[in-house]
């Protein structure tokens, strides 16, 4: 017999994918404070049983004149069970100033998560957002809370499947 051993135990074919968000700016409206909302575009389907490493990526920005205080924090939500993927959670954008300043400050960032998620079928993931303001009423709203996601630095999902 000729050849190599790899015709004999052939790879399995590559599990995989990217979901990302398809509104570019999303902004957050003053009644969805303190909610989650979905991510459009983000949702993705692990398409069976087995252990998958996610990545995501959230960006915000969040703008405005101090004294402000807020921030934006992200998550991966398992669709089909109902519940928050463990570990997924990331602290995204802060703004703070407790200054009274004559103009605007404010900031663009970026969080990550990486975590292995085991499930026993299919499932849909999607990413999820929620700007949370401080509740003290001496500090100014935002005039920007928004989620951003542009080809210079998207809002996204990967999955990669790992293991059976």
């Amino acid at each position: 017999m000729t050849g190599t051993h790899a015709h004999l135990h052939p790879r399995p074919a590559l599990v995989n994918g990217l979901a990302v968000m398809s509104v570019n700016p999303l902004p957050f409206a003053a009644d969805q404070a303190n909610t989650w909302i979905d991510l459009p575009g983000t949702d993705a389907v692990l398409p069976e049983a087995g252990t998958y490493n996610l990545d995501a990526t959230w960006r915000a920005q969040l703008q405005g004149v101090g004294p402000i205080h807020h921030y934006v924090t992200g998550r991966i939500w398992d669709v089909t069970a109902g519940t928050v993927v463990p570990d997924s959670g990331a602290w995204v954008c802060t703004i703070i100033e407790y200054r009274s300043i004559a103009g605007q400050t404010g900031d663009d960032r970026t969080a990550d998560a990486h975590v292995p998620y085991t499930i026993p079928g299919p499932r849909t993931i999607r990413m999820q957002a929620m700007w949370v303001p401080d509740p003290d009423p001496a500090l100014n709203p935002p005039t920007i809370a928004r989620m951003l996601s542009a080809p210079s630095g998207p809002t996204r999902l990967r999955w990669t499947k790992v293991g059976g």
